[in-house]
């Protein structure tokens, strides 16, 4: 990745987000727009996800959190911008 282009990102997913593989399918894309970080189900229901990269990789990856892969059904996404950890080697579910 280039040093002076990562950006990283937080995300709350709400919705009917949980059984219906959006973990797996987050997974699958961050991997594709080589991503790293990590996606988790929350207790309350809302999927939390931290991924860093390019810019332009990430602002394509929160297109997609914003919309899931069927049959997720995503209400809403609340987004935070943070500082990218570089601890990540890949993007991973966490359970």
């Amino acid at each position: 990745m280039d040093d002076n282009r990562n950006l990283a990102v937080r995300a709350l997913v709400y919705g009917r987000v949980q059984g219906v593989a959006f973990r797996h399918n987050t997974k699958l894309r961050a991997e594709k727009l080589r991503l790293h970080g990590w996606v988790r189900n929350n207790p309350e229901g809302t999927v939390e996800v931290f991924a860093e990269g390019r810019v332009e990789d990430i602002e394509e990856f929160k297109e997609f959190l914003k919309v899931g892969a069927q049959p997720a059904k995503v209400e809403k996404v609340e987004f935070f911008n943070v500082n990218p950890s570089d601890e990540f080697s890949s993007f991973k579910i966490i359970r």
